[in-house]
């Protein structure tokens, strides 16, 4: 699958519970991910439940990789010498982003009752999986914004 933009994508162009391959094309397409290195040493580290299906591996290193390229983003745009305007542009640019990611990720666990507990449980399912995602991604987007809210 391409990807444009993977948190909207996973929410509404490909949600995890829709998804049809099996756990042998997950592992071929985890395989397949690069490793996206930050380009300073983290602040901040998202710590969850490790993920030990072939589907979840696949998912948290996308999402993993995706926050590192936004992070990435965000500490090359504080470094560029910028009149106070720009960077006020810039970051608030950066910080609707990750507030409508918020807002999505929010509507999408009310929406389909996709609470915590829903991937805690010994299910192994793809609605399971999904809320995994899910909520691996709403942690991801909380180190955004501690780091968007540093880096201003």
């Amino acid at each position: 699958m391409k990807y444009t933009d993977v948190f909207n994508d996973l929410i509404y162009v490909y949600p995890i519970s829709k998804v049809t391959l099996t756990d042998i094309q997950f592992n071929e397409e985890l395989k397949g991910l690069s490793n996206e290195s930050p380009i300073a040493t983290p602040l901040y580290q998202v710590e969850f439940k490790k993920a030990l299906t072939p589907i979840r591996k696949y998912y948290s290193k996308l999402v993993a990789n995706t926050t590192t390229k936004f992070l990435n983003e965000i500490i090359e745009e504080s470094k560029k010498d910028k009149i106070d305007v720009e960077y006020e542009y810039t970051f608030n640019s950066i910080k609707s982003r990750i507030e409508q990611y918020f807002h999505f990720i929010r509507e999408h666990i009310s929406n389909y009752q996709l609470t915590e507990n829903v991937y805690q449980t010994a299910t192994q399912n793809r609605i399971s999986d999904e809320a995994y995602v899910i909520h691996f991604m709403k942690y991801n987007c909380i180190m955004l914004y501690m780091w968007k809210n540093r880096s201003n």
